[in-house]
C-alpha cells in the first residue's frame, strides 16, 4: 500500500500524513527554485549545463506542485515512506542529473515508477477528479525517454503534461475529449524531440488539449494574473508553432518554455497553489509579471536574429519578474499551520 484514502482517515492520521507529503513537497521546490534561478545565467556562456540546470529544475518545480496537489487530486494521501522516499529521489537525480552522473538514469527511472503506481492505486479514471491525472501519468512516462535520447529536451514531457493537467482542471474543462488522443503520443514526441516535426507536433497538440476555456477565474485575490498569463501562454504557443514551421526546433521550444510554461508558472502555479504548501499568501500579486517574462521569451527568440544584446536584455526582464515575485511574497504574510 502505497498511501491512504483519504476519506477513510481520522483528522490525527490525516495531519501525521500531511506534514510529511507537505514537507517533502516544499524541499523539492526548494531546490527546483535554486535551478531555476541559476539557470538563465548560464545560457550565455555555458549552454551545456544551462539545458540540464533549468529542465531539472522544470522537473522537480513541477513535481512539487504536483505531489503537494496529490491528496485533493486523487483521494489518495502517500503514506511517509513513500513520501520521503519520493523527495529523496527526485532530489538526487536532479543533482545527479546536472552533474552528469551516470546513476542518475536508475534515480529518474526509480522516482518516476513510484510516482505513476500512486497514481495507479487510486487516481485514474474518467471521473472528473480523475480524469486530469492521466496527462500527468502520459508525461512521467514520456520523461523516460530521456535514458535513451540522453538529450535535455526529452524531459519536457512531465511539465508540459502536468501544466495541461493544471489547466484542463482550472478552466472546467476535466472530461475526456477526442483531441486529446493526439496529446497521449507525447513518449513518442519525446523519444523524437530531435526531430522538427515533432517539435511541431508537440506544441500543435498541447493547443488542441488546451482548446478554448470553458471559464476563466475572476481577476481577484490569488487568480489575478491568470486570465492575463492564460491568454499570453496560448499566445506563447502559437508562436512556437510558427517558429517551428519556419525556423529551428530550439527556437520554437525556447519559445515554449519561456513563453508558455514560465508564463503559466508565474500565473497559475506561483501565485494560485504554492502558497497553498508553501504558506506564504503574496501580497499585491498582478499581471505584470506573466507580462515581463512573455516580453522575455519574445526577445529570447529575436537572439537568433539580431545582435547579442537581445540576450541580456532579455535576461533583465527575466530577473525583473524573479524580483517582482519575491517582493510580493517578501511582503505577504505568513499563514500559521498546526501539524
Amino acid at each position: 500500500m502505497l498511501g491512504y484514502a483519504t476519506d477513510k482517515l481520522t483528522p490525527v492520521s490525516y495531519s501525521r500524513l500531511f506534514k510529511y507529503q507537505v514537507r517533502v513537497s516544499q524541499a523539492i521546490l526548494i531546490v527546483s527554485l535554486i535551478l531555476l534561478t541559476i539557470g538563465p545565467a548560464l545560457s550565455v556562456n555555458l549552454t551545456e549545463i544551462h539545458g540540464r540546470v533549468m529542465v531539472s529544475g522544470l522537473v522537480l518545480f513541477y513535481l512539487s506542485v504536483m505531489y503537494s496537489q496529490h491528496p485533493g487530486f486523487t483521494r489518495l494521501m502517500p503514506s511517509r515512506p513513500v513520501s520521503l522516499i519520493m523527495g529523496i529521489l527526485a532530489v538526487s537525480w536532479s543533482l545527479t542529473y546536472v552533474l552528469n552522473q551516470w546513476v542518475w538514469r536508475i534515480l529518474l527511472v526509480a522516482w518516476v515508477v513510484l510516482y505513476v503506481l500512486i497514481f495507479i492505486e487510486r487516481g485514474i479514471g474518467k471521473i472528473p477528479l480523475f480524469y486530469p491525472n492521466i496527462f500527468t501519468v502520459i508525461g512521467l512516462v514520456s520523461s523516460l525517454t530521456v535514458i535513451v535520447t540522453n538529450n535535455p529536451l526529452s524531459l519536457l514531457g512531465f511539465p508540459l503534461s502536468s501544466l495541461t493537467s493544471l489547466m484542463r482542471r482550472v478552466e472546467d474543462r476535466r472530461r475526456p475529449s477526442y483531441l486529446d488522443a493526439a496529446f497521449f503520443t507525447m513518449p513518442v514526441l519525446m523519444y523524437f524531440i530531435n526531430h522538427p516535426y515533432s517539435v511541431t507536433l508537440l506544441i500543435l497538440f498541447e493547443l488542441l488539449a488546451l482548446g478554448i476555456p470553458l471559464s476563466l477565474p475572476k481577476r481577484v485575490g490569488l487568480a489575478v494574473a491568470y486570465p492575463v498569463g492564460a491568454v499570453l501562454g496560448r499566445f506563447g504557443l502559437a508562436v512556437s508553432l510558427a517558429v517551428s514551421i519556419y525556423a529551428s526546433s530550439l527556437s520554437a521550444l525556447h519559445m515554449v518554455l519561456l513563453g508558455y510554461v514560465a508564463v503559466m508558472m508565474s500565473s497559475l502555479c506561483i501565485p494560485m497553489l504554492i502558497p497553498g504548501y508553501l504558506w506564504l499568501w503574496p501580497r499585491g500579486y498582478g499581471p505584470e509579471i506573466p507580462i515581463l517574462i512573455e516580453g522575455a521569451a519574445l526577445l529570447r527568440l529575436a537572439y537568433t536574429y539580431v545582435d547579442s544584446w537581445v540576450i541580456y536584455a532579455s535576461l533583465i526582464l527575466l530577473y525583473a519578474a524573479f524580483i517582482d515575485i519575491l517582493i510580493h511574497y517578501a511582503a505577504g504574510r505568513r499563514i500559521n499551520v498546526e501539524i
